[in-house]
Protein backbone atom coordinates (compact mmCIF):
# COMPACT_ATOMS: atom_id res chain seq x y z
CA UNK A 1 0.00 0.00 0.00
CA UNK A 2 2.62 2.13 0.97
CA UNK A 3 4.30 2.08 -2.61
CA UNK A 4 0.91 2.74 -4.37
CA UNK A 5 1.03 5.99 -2.34
CA UNK A 6 4.17 6.99 -3.02
CA UNK A 7 3.04 6.60 -6.88
CA UNK A 8 0.21 8.10 -6.06
CA UNK A 9 2.40 10.97 -4.83
CA UNK A 10 4.85 11.43 -7.91
CA UNK A 11 1.73 10.41 -10.44
CA UNK A 12 -0.61 12.46 -10.03
CA UNK A 13 -3.12 10.78 -12.60
CA UNK A 14 -2.35 7.54 -10.78
CA UNK A 15 -5.69 8.01 -8.38
CA UNK A 16 -7.75 7.99 -11.43
CA UNK A 17 -6.14 5.60 -13.25
CA UNK A 18 -6.43 2.68 -9.79
CA UNK A 19 -9.80 4.59 -8.91
CA UNK A 20 -10.95 3.53 -12.51
CA UNK A 21 -9.33 -0.24 -12.11
CA UNK A 22 -10.24 -1.07 -9.12
CA UNK A 23 -14.01 0.14 -9.45
CA UNK A 24 -15.73 -2.69 -11.19
CA UNK A 25 -19.26 -1.23 -11.53
CA UNK A 26 -17.98 1.74 -13.63
CA UNK A 27 -14.57 0.40 -14.56
CA UNK A 28 -12.61 -2.40 -15.47
CA UNK A 29 -11.61 -5.63 -13.37
CA UNK A 30 -8.97 -8.47 -13.31
CA UNK A 31 -10.30 -11.65 -14.93
CA UNK A 32 -7.71 -15.11 -15.13
CA UNK A 33 -8.11 -17.13 -17.17
CA UNK A 34 -6.42 -20.30 -19.40
CA UNK A 35 -5.13 -18.92 -22.69
CA UNK A 36 -7.00 -21.13 -25.53
CA UNK A 37 -5.33 -23.49 -27.63
CA UNK A 38 -5.62 -21.97 -30.88
CA UNK A 39 -2.83 -18.93 -29.04
CA UNK A 40 -0.25 -21.88 -27.49
CA UNK A 41 2.79 -21.39 -29.52
CA UNK A 42 2.10 -18.12 -30.33
CA UNK A 43 3.98 -15.00 -29.08
CA UNK A 44 2.36 -12.42 -26.31
CA UNK A 45 2.27 -9.81 -29.02
CA UNK A 46 -0.47 -12.18 -30.89
CA UNK A 47 -2.37 -12.65 -27.48
CA UNK A 48 -1.89 -8.73 -26.70
CA UNK A 49 -3.27 -7.94 -30.13
CA UNK A 50 -6.24 -10.90 -29.87
CA UNK A 51 -7.33 -9.10 -26.20
CA UNK A 52 -7.05 -5.52 -27.64
CA UNK A 53 -8.64 -5.86 -30.84
CA UNK A 54 -11.49 -8.55 -30.07
CA UNK A 55 -12.03 -8.02 -26.00
CA UNK A 56 -10.51 -3.92 -25.26
CA UNK A 57 -8.51 -6.54 -22.45
CA UNK A 58 -4.57 -5.86 -21.73
CA UNK A 59 -2.52 -8.78 -20.60
CA UNK A 60 -0.90 -7.81 -16.99
CA UNK A 61 0.85 -10.91 -16.37
CA UNK A 62 1.29 -14.76 -17.44
CA UNK A 63 1.55 -17.67 -15.35
CA UNK A 64 2.63 -21.17 -16.41
CA UNK A 65 1.33 -24.23 -15.63
CA UNK A 66 4.77 -24.52 -12.52
CA UNK A 67 3.47 -21.20 -11.49
CA UNK A 68 6.16 -19.24 -12.64
CA UNK A 69 4.88 -15.51 -13.15
CA UNK A 70 5.86 -13.04 -15.24
CA UNK A 71 4.53 -9.65 -15.02
CA UNK A 72 4.57 -7.45 -18.22
CA UNK A 73 5.64 -10.33 -20.41
CA UNK A 74 7.70 -9.43 -23.31
CA UNK A 75 6.06 -9.17 -26.40
CA UNK A 76 8.31 -11.99 -27.86
CA UNK A 77 7.49 -14.48 -24.96
CA UNK A 78 6.14 -17.34 -26.45
CA UNK A 79 2.59 -19.04 -25.30
CA UNK A 80 2.56 -23.00 -23.92
CA UNK A 81 0.17 -24.87 -23.14
CA UNK A 82 -1.22 -24.62 -19.56
CA UNK A 83 -0.62 -20.62 -19.44
CA UNK A 84 -2.82 -18.54 -17.44
CA UNK A 85 -3.17 -14.97 -18.04
CA UNK A 86 -4.14 -11.85 -16.14
CA UNK A 87 -6.08 -9.39 -18.01
CA UNK A 88 -7.70 -6.29 -17.08
CA UNK A 89 -10.63 -5.51 -18.92
CA UNK A 90 -14.47 -4.98 -18.84
CA UNK A 91 -15.37 -9.07 -18.80
CA UNK A 92 -13.32 -12.34 -19.58
CA UNK A 93 -13.50 -12.94 -22.78
CA UNK A 94 -16.46 -15.42 -23.77
CA UNK A 95 -14.77 -18.84 -24.31
CA UNK A 96 -12.25 -18.60 -22.02
CA UNK A 97 -11.98 -20.53 -19.15
CA UNK A 98 -11.93 -18.34 -16.33
CA UNK A 99 -9.33 -19.45 -13.20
Amino acid sequence: AGMILGSATRNPGLVRVLDEILTTEIGCAFYTAIIPEELVGQRVADLQDELRRNHKATVISIEDKENNLTVNPTYDKLITKGDRVVLLGNHCPKGWESV
